[in-house]
């Protein structure tokens, strides 16, 4: 499950990195704290 989480977050910082490197940072961290929660 936490590998599944990683290689998620992997891609969707690549896709949303493209489209708003701004919001990648708490997109992902938030999206880190909740699986990780």
């Amino acid at each position: 499950m936490l590998a599944l989480s990683i290689g998620g977050s992997a891609q969707l910082r690549k896709s949303t990195r493209k489209a708003s490197p701004f919001r990648t940072g708490p997109i992902v961290r938030g999206l880190s704290g909740f699986h990780t929660a």
